[in-house]
């Protein structure tokens, strides 16, 4: 299908933004190397084994499944084959693609974009994780409570401020006057 075209009624896409980047869950070029087909509800599953990862769990290598409708003239599905390299675009659980999303058979197609929108979620993965590990002021140990001299301890020379001594002191103070 001719990427301009948008028989299914799709909208023209556009020059890509970090918007188009940021919204989309998956995006990678992959090579077909599994089509399962289901006529009944005119769609298939394509599973794509990963060449370049931009964005999304998946590491290159993996092999993840994607779904579409068929291609045909009324409806928004890919025309795949077994063997392609695509670039793909997908969304949802389960990933989907669509001739609306930017997946395109072009692999080279907004490539220097991809490249920068992908360096940038790195940079700020890394800065999240960075900021996570740095110790902030307030959550630092509390200070041991300082220790007075006891007159009265024949076997310590110190004692601990205790709250519950405290009270009990302030109680039979307040019983003798």
């Amino acid at each position: 299908m001719n990427q301009n075209t948008f028989p299914c009624g799709c909208s023209p896409l556009g020059n890509l933004t970090k918007y188009d980047y940021d919204k989309t869950d998956n995006i990678f070029i992959g090579n077909v190397s599994k089509i399962i087909y289901d006529r009944s509800k005119n769609t298939q599953k394509i599973d794509f084994k990963i060449i370049k990862n931009y964005k999304g769990l998946y590491k290159t290598g993996q092999t993840i499944t994607v779904q579409t409708f068929r291609n045909s003239s009324n409806v928004c599905g890919l025309d795949v084959q077994k063997g392609q390299q695509w670039q793909i675009w997908a969304s949802g659980s389960p990933s989907r693609i669509s001739s609306c999303t930017r997946s395109t058979r072009n692999i080279n197609e907004n490539i220097k974009e991809l490249k920068q929108y992908s360096e940038l979620l790195i940079n700020e993965k890394s800065k999240k994780k960075e900021s996570r590990t740095k110790t902030p002021l307030l959550l630092k140990q509390p200070e041991q409570p300082k220790t007075t001299p006891c007159p009265v301890c024949p076997t310590s020379n110190t004692i601990k401020i205790n709250v519950n001594y405290f009270i009990l002191l302030i109680i039979s103070l307040f019983i003798l006057f």
